[in-house]
């Protein structure tokens, strides 16, 4: 989830998580954390509610402080025997999840061999600068580890960008950069979505718009099929049109140009009222397409 396009989501999944272990005992759930101290130095922690806390520095590769940094943490971590551990780093959650940890990591487990083989613990992602109290005592240990000022904003802090590694991430990002407009509402159907990006960017097949792109005997005259004075654009035909009854909820149409409704029924209700301008005039009986 991208920390500034999916905020209200972040704050959801936190929320939940908060409530899921409110009521675990404290030795069973810890936090874990990494901090950038310099280029080639990362501090990490894990801390466990009980006020236990597990903290060292290393030196890793200039290109890689962070992720293992986050391996680290979690191995810390699983020593002190939880039953939960929480990390804000989706990479250390995958990694672990494959069976794939780094040679500091590989260290930690392999010297401190657990007094029970076989158990269970869950490792699970939860978003960075939310407000979990425990959360906060990880990074602010980690923070005094790696020397960062405990008066810094957690927001400023910046953290290094989470690379993609599968094709629906890259092409989701990609998406997200070039989208401008709100998507459509996910309850409207295909062919509803499809008519609502034509209205946000102005090209719902209309006579001023068809006359431009295709020649003289398909879409003669760029004027509205009902007054034949003005061009016959979306808001003229179902707004300013003196031969089409212009209902109150057009206004819509006059105070954005572009439409940004967010609710379901305000995108039909504009919908409709394009579509059916534009059957009513005849606009959507001539072929699309010449010969």
């Amino acid at each position: 989830m991208h920390p500034t396009k999916h905020k209200g989501r972040r704050r959801a999944r936190a929320k939940a998580l908060r409530k899921m272990f409110q009521y675990m005992s404290p030795h069973r759930v810890a936090y874990t954390d990494a901090a950038l101290a310099c280029k080639d130095e990362v501090a990490v922690v894990a801390y466990t509610g009980d006020d236990n806390s597990q903290v060292a520095s290393l030196r890793t590769p200039i290109k890689e402080e962070i992720p293992i940094g986050e391996l680290v943490a979690i191995a810390l971590a699983i020593i002190q025997h939880p039953r939960y551990i929480y990390t804000d780093s989706q990479d250390a959650c995958r990694a672990y999840l494959r069976g794939r940890t780094c040679p500091n990591a590989h260290h930690i487990l392999d010297t401190h061999q657990p007094p029970e083989r076989k158990r269970t613990i869950s490792i699970i992602w939860t978003p960075s600068h939310t407000e979990t109290e425990a959360f906060h005592l990880a990074r602010e240990e980690a923070s005094a580890r790696a020397m960062i000022s405990r008066n810094e904003d957690p927001e400023e802090r910046l953290d290094p960008p989470t690379p993609l590694c599968t094709f629906r991430s890259i092409t989701k990002r990609y998406r997200e950069q070039q989208r401008t407009l709100p998507p459509p509402h996910h309850l409207l159907d295909k062919g509803e979505q499809v008519k609502w990006r034509l209205l946000q960017s102005n090209a719902y097949p209309t006579p001023f718009r068809m006359n431009m792109l295709y020649p003289p005997p398909l879409y003669p005259l760029p004027a509205c099929p009902d007054c034949k004075q003005a061009r016959g654009t979306i808001y003229h035909m179902v707004h300013a049109c003196p031969n089409h009854p212009a209902p109150q909820d057009t206004a819509r149409l006059r105070d954005h140009p572009n439409p940004c409704a967010s609710d379901v029924e305000g995108e039909r209700q504009l919908i409709s009222l394009v579509d059916e301008a534009c059957r009513t005039n005849g606009t959507l009986d001539v072929g699309t397409s010449p010969g």
